[in-house]
């Protein structure tokens, strides 16, 4: 908690609600908070109001009355499940399976990569910013317990596996700190398969290459390894890495 007292101010002194299976809480009263604003916006604009040509306020106003639960104390509530990683080893497909059973919902977006890399970014979104991520997924949390249903969530970024910032607490303690009862699937692959998977999708289909073919793929192998032997010999194994 010293160490991230942001954080530790944001979640609950007593604990998850031990009613919901789900990592949820009640807060005070309601809370206004600006979905068009901050790194996610586009996020949830692409996913409750895509195609929509809409001012902030129009669309602040939408998604508050869309996400808005009508009786106060407001439920928050984080990831149950975290889909960490590798990129490019099926873990699209994993969690759309996931998401379409029928006691699980989806957030707001798949990745939004909060664990691994933006929350180191300078003013980059805060845990009050991700789990908001998570409103339409605490609504209707919610609303199942009045069914005898429990629902989960969950989150899909795959560079949660990954240590890609300097702190004082590492992504690993922080998920077990603030989510010590999730559950954490990883999705691995063969290495060299993976690896062209990931030329395929981020050098040949984003243009990238003038042309694509396997001796392309072997240079920047190669050179991805010298440069990965020239780090080991200045720095640690843990910074060549992440």
């Amino acid at each position: 908690e010293d160490r991230h007292p942001q954080i530790s101010s944001f979640l609950p002194h007593s604990g998850y609600e031990k009613n919901i299976k789900n990592p949820c809480w009640y807060t005070d009263g309601s809370l206004d908070y600006k979905y068009s604003r901050g790194i996610y916006s586009k996020d949830f604009k692409k996913a409750y109001v895509y195609g929509i040509k809409q001012t902030d306020q129009q669309f602040d106003k939408k998604l508050h009355n869309l996400f808005m639960q009508k009786t106060p104390p407001i439920l928050l509530c984080l990831p149950y499940f975290l889909i960490i990683g590798v990129t490019k080893s099926g873990t699209t497909d994993l969690f759309e399976r996931i998401v379409s059973h029928p006691q699980v919902v989806g957030p707001a977006t798949k990745e939004p990569h909060w664990w691994g890399r933006k929350r180191h970014l300078p003013g980059g979104p805060t845990i009050e910013d991700y789990s908001f991520l998570f409103s339409m997924a605490a609504k209707k949390i919610r609303s199942s317990l009045s069914e005898g249903k429990q629902l989960v969530t969950g989150d899909g970024s795959v560079d949660t596996f990954c240590e890609m910032g300097k702190d004082s607490i590492s992504t690993v303690e922080l998920v077990y700190s603030v989510l010590p009862r999730s559950k954490l699937m990883v999705n691995f692959r063969d290495p060299t398969s993976r690896l062209f998977s990931e030329y395929l999708c981020r050098v040949c289909l984003r243009g990238k290459a003038k042309t694509c073919s396997s001796e392309d793929f072997h240079r920047r192998v190669s050179r991805g390894v010298s440069a990965f032997r020239a780090c080991l010999s200045k720095f640690s194994v843990t910074y060549c890495v992440y």
